[in-house]
């Protein structure tokens, strides 16, 4: 994506700060999901490669890439679209718990914050919801809630908080399916 493809079309994701938003597959069955509220998209994030590995993120701040390395703990990297150096890295224990780290300092705590209904959230390092994931309890996996708390406003990393989430969530989603 480029901005030959839109990316002036989004909609700033500060604009999401305090609200609820929904992460929603394009197409059945396809890769791509639009992060969405009231009409306006704020994000994209479009999976690549034959397994799905990695994944590509725009939204009106930019484009990153984000992937996985490793087997029995992966490492979820992101990195600025073009670029080889990890802007940030996540790292989670056996609990899936975990922390990410960006390379200019910023931290934030992965967690799983409901066991049953399978919500988490990327919190700041004074345990504050900034971004919480769920799945919708009736619809299908293309559709997962996005909450922004007020006070996510205040952080730059705002978009890539989003695309962290969705990507780890489904991660671990495709992992329980067994595929």
């Amino acid at each position: 994506m480029t901005a030959a493809t839109g990316i002036e079309a989004f909609a700033p994701i500060a604009g999401l700060a305090g609200r609820t938003a929904e992460w929603r597959r394009v197409r059945f069955l396809g890769g791509e999901y639009d992060l969405t509220a009231d009409g306006r998209t704020f994000a994209r994030l479009a999976f690549t490669g034959a397994m799905r590995r990695s994944a590509r993120l725009a939204g009106a701040g930019g484009e990153w890439e984000l992937g996985r390395r490793g087997f029995w703990r992966p490492v979820v990297f992101v990195r600025r679209a073009g670029h080889e150096a990890a802007l940030a890295e996540l790292e989670r224990d056996l609990w899936g718990n975990g922390v990410l780290q960006f390379a200019s300092g910023p931290r934030y705590l992965w967690r799983r914050v409901s066991f049953w209904r399978g919500r988490y959230a990327l919190l700041s390092v004074r345990e504050q919801a900034l971004v919480t994931i769920r799945a919708n309890l009736f619809q299908s996996a293309g559709r997962l809630k996005l909450e922004c708390a007020p006070q996510a406003a205040e952080s730059h990393e705002l978009a890539v908080l989003a695309g962290v989430a969705l990507y780890v969530r489904l991660m671990i989603a495709r992992r329980n399916s067994g595929g």
